[in-house]
């Protein structure tokens, strides 16, 4: 997957409209095969119906969400993500986590520091790690180092500035870490699961920093989606976030994909098949990841009554 920068714009679909042909016998419940031979852009070749009427799902070689105007998608062995050079931070990385990359999985980071991404184009000016000093703000993993600890180079990696995001200090040790710790217990449990995580970048900056022409603006808020891409069970959830500390328990932050696509301007899921897709946007799935709904939530339209002027994060 390695490989420069490349651009994208408000109506790409990452990666084209050309889907992988699955090939081999897949055995159902009544000990029969079914070849699945490509669609194009039908996007159902990897949904088999079983005897129980469910649909059973064999996975999408593609689950890249859109790239918004004027962005840059970059790829590495272990993530991909679609980089802001308005904003000097990612708007979204994207990676898939199974149960082998987080089980029984601790190591070190200490010996690792930030550095600039090798893929990034040359015309684009690098943030350094210098950057946030004294800036306040932690330099916060979009992809978690913990993610990819089983790999020591996958590990490395996460350490590139183009996976950072200035998160402030208790939001990112506080509730965004429960999360993340949260993600890695799904990885175990469910065996393969995909994340796309990022900043809101449509929402005014919270401040500014250093004051220079490549000044970092500091988002509002974050999100993260969770998909559950195997078998019949295919589910999702997605989460959204103030940049702020809070006390509030994961399940008050639980949203639908459509809320926040609402918010970002990106289409999350463009390879799903529409059917499937329309389903897992629409809802707050609760019940199916094992969390337990609070006597209290937040109100999404609330999160952002402190917010004034543009909607754009500048």
């Amino acid at each position: 997957m390695a490989g420069k920068g490349s651009i994208g714009g408000s109506k790409t679909t990452i990666g084209g409209v050309i889907f992988a042909i699955i090939v081999g016998a897949l055995y159902l419940g009544n000990g029969g095969a079914i070849e699945l031979e490509e669609q194009g852009e039908e996007k159902e070749e990897q949904i088999v119906q079983e005897d129980n009427g469910k649909d059973k799902f064999f996975g999408l070689v593609d689950y890249l969400p859109t790239l918004t105007e004027g962005k840059i998608k970059i790829e590495h062995d272990n993530y991909t993500l679609s980089y802001s050079d308005e904003h000097k931070q990612p708007e979204w990385v994207a990676y898939e986590l199974n149960r082998d990359k987080v089980e029984n999985v601790v190591a070190s980071r200490g010996h690792l520091g930030f550095s600039a991404d090798p893929n990034l184009p040359d015309w684009v000016e690098p943030v350094v790690s210098n950057d946030y000093t004294n800036s306040g703000y932690d330099r916060g993993h979009l992809l978690p180092a913990q993610d990819m600890a089983s790999d020591p180079m996958a590990m490395k990696e996460t350490f590139y500035m183009t996976n950072v995001s200035p998160q402030d200090k208790d939001f990112n040790r506080g509730i965004w870490k429960s999360l993340e710790m949260q993600v890695r217990e799904w990885a175990q449990a469910f065996d393969n699961i995909y994340v796309i995580t990022g900043p809101v970048l449509t929402r005014r900056a919270k401040r500014r920093f250093p004051k220079s022409k490549k000044s970092i603006p500091v988002p509002h808020s974050y999100y993260k989606i969770i998909l559950d891409f195997h078998g019949s069970d295919i589910k999702a959830i997605a989460f959204l976030m103030k940049n702020e500390e809070s006390d509030y328990p994961l399940i008050s932050f639980a949203t639908t994909i459509d809320d926040i696509e609402a918010e970002t301007g990106i289409d999350f899921f463009p390879k799903l098949p529409d059917h499937l897709e329309a389903e897992l946007e629409s809802e707050v799935d609760i019940a199916s990841w094992a969390l337990t709904r609070d006597a209290y939530s937040v109100n999404l339209d609330s999160m952002w009554s402190e917010v004034d002027g543009t909607n754009e994060l500048d």
